[in-house]
């Protein structure tokens, strides 16, 4: 019976790194009112030593021995008022950038890159915004010079879909040391 709850284990066993960060994540946020979507996050020990398999959690994606986010980007982050940077790259997150992320006030750093995210970039309305990396993501729509604020320094759009007439969202950016098409 041992033998089969370690090897159980040891299939399910992630990164400690990616363990503590789901721990985080968890300990950040709360359930809605009505929802139980973190309710399958458990992180407490049996006898034996051994916690829940977090590749079961609910939104979690597991390949091999890493840990990914799935789904779409909560919508809750925005209330995190006081956030200044936001890293959910390498994930499995889809869908459209959430509307509450474009309206934090202090975000600084936006890292959504390496994720499957669609549609077009949303306007930011921070104006401490230095950094936005959304490559190898499948964003399409057309490049608008008010969606990205001019306090932007480091702008990486390496594999986008993205129209529209460029010279009109450089202009606007004119503290820009970074930039990546490709």
């Amino acid at each position: 019976m041992f033998l089969l709850q370690f090897s159980f284990f040891a299939d399910a066993m992630l990164d400690p790194v990616d363990f503590l960060s789901l721990q985080a994540i968890r300990k950040s946020f709360h359930d809605l009112p009505g929802s139980n979507f973190f309710h399958s996050w458990d992180f407490t020990f049996d006898p034996c030593g051994f916690t829940s398999d977090p590749c079961g959690f609910a939104g979690v994606y597991c390949d091999g021995d890493k840990n990914f986010i799935s789904g779409e980007i909560p919508a809750s982050l925005g209330e995190v008022r006081r956030l200044r940077t936001l890293d959910l790259s390498y994930n499995q997150l889809t869908r459209t950038i959430s509307p509450s992320i474009e309206s934090l006030p202090e975000l600084s750093n936006l890292i959504l890159c390496h994720n499957h995210l669609t549609e077009s970039i949303p306007p930011f309305l921070s104006q401490s915004l230095t950094r936005i990396d959304l490559k190898r993501n499948s964003l399409t729509g057309s490049n608008s010079p008010a969606s990205l604020p001019p306090s932007l320094r480091y702008l990486s759009l390496a594999w986008k879909q993205l129209t529209g007439p460029v010279d009109r969202v450089l202009l606007r950016l004119n503290q820009l040391n970074y930039l990546s098409f490709v």
